[in-house]
């Protein structure tokens, strides 16, 4: 009706211009035919614009350690000899982690160690899903003796709660001390999926990082959060990745089908939604990291 309306008024005023019905029936055709014309030209444009993104990243994700100094020599890569991957639940190191630990277990003088910070009993499935995350990292690499899984009540597997930043860090600096570890991977301060426990972990890090309790020789990297676009763009990310990032991590097709496999040993967790994000998240492809140290907060975190 207000269509109608409006197209009558703009009949009117072109009327008394001299405007006859027959021009304004030829102005509004052409108009018509020129706004066709040009949503037709645009979307084939964004059409071959995508299909040649595409295409380099198809070049990038197969052919790129031909001539990609980020992913050969990166700085884990390269100076990590003892390292902490610090997740909070079993199925992090596969659903996230499994490119860097990939990368890692490949490399004959990097021990690589895996610290679980509560065992998945949020749905009263602590005892089950443990022995899935030994079957997990056998499947990845990571020896029965390198892993430590937790149990402590305040830090229970529940995505509403945070938990207290100085108790985990008391847990991670255990082991840091304990193992002599030179290097943290972990989550960032987004946590990837937004999980609060994920946020902890970051948060303890932070706490340590800023109250100068990690040893100095010893260096935290945080697994870069993205938005959902590229989370779920499996291996087309990488393009982007490359621009954005300067420590990356990222696998080949049989790689990939070793997380995949991980990821089934997760016999509790491995329902339809989360075959759907093995297939099709970058994590099962790339892995990002970006170095914190005290420098990177400019206030001092409270108790």
């Amino acid at each position: 009706m207000i269509h109608f309306i409006l197209m009558e008024e703009f009949k009117s005023v072109f009327s008394s211009y001299g405007i006859t019905k027959r021009l304004w029936d030829q102005l509004c055709s052409e108009i018509i035919e020129g706004s066709a014309t040009y949503f037709y030209e645009t979307t084939r444009t964004c059409a071959l614009l995508i299909l040649f993104y595409v295409l380099i990243c198809f070049l990038f994700y197969y052919f790129q350690d031909n001539f990609s100094h980020k992913v050969l020599n990166n700085e884990i890569v390269k100076n990590s000899r003892r390292i902490l991957l610090v997740i909070a639940h079993p199925d992090d190191e596969c659903m996230f982690f499994g490119p860097v630990i990939l990368t890692l277990t490949k490399k004959s003088d990097c021990q690589l160690f895996v610290l679980c910070l509560s065992n998945g009993h949020f749905r009263k499935l602590g005892p089950k899903r443990k022995q899935e995350l030994w079957d997990s990292c056998t499947t990845l690499g990571i020896p029965d003796s390198h892993i430590t899984l937790c149990n402590n009540p305040f830090m229970q597997d529940d995505p509403t709660v945070v938990w207290r930043k100085d108790e985990v860090a008391q847990v991670i600096l255990e082991q840091v001390e304990s193992l002599d570890i030179d290097t943290v991977l972990t989550f960032d301060e987004d946590g990837v999926s937004g999980h609060y426990n994920h946020i902890s972990i970051f948060n303890a890090m932070s706490y340590m990082l800023t109250k100068n309790i990690l040893p100095n020789d010893c260096k935290v990297y945080t697994l870069q959060s993205i938005n959902i676009f590229r989370k779920y763009s499996f291996y087309m990310d990488l393009l982007m990745t490359h621009i954005t990032s300067g420590i990356i991590c990222k696998v080949k097709k049989d790689e990939y089908n070793t997380i995949k496999k991980a990821m089934e040993q997760h016999k509790t967790q491995y329902v339809w939604f989360r075959k759907l994000y093995i297939r099709f998240s970058r994590y099962s492809f790339i892995n990002s990291f970006r170095e914190i140290d005290s420098s990177c907060f400019d206030f001092d975190i409270d108790e």
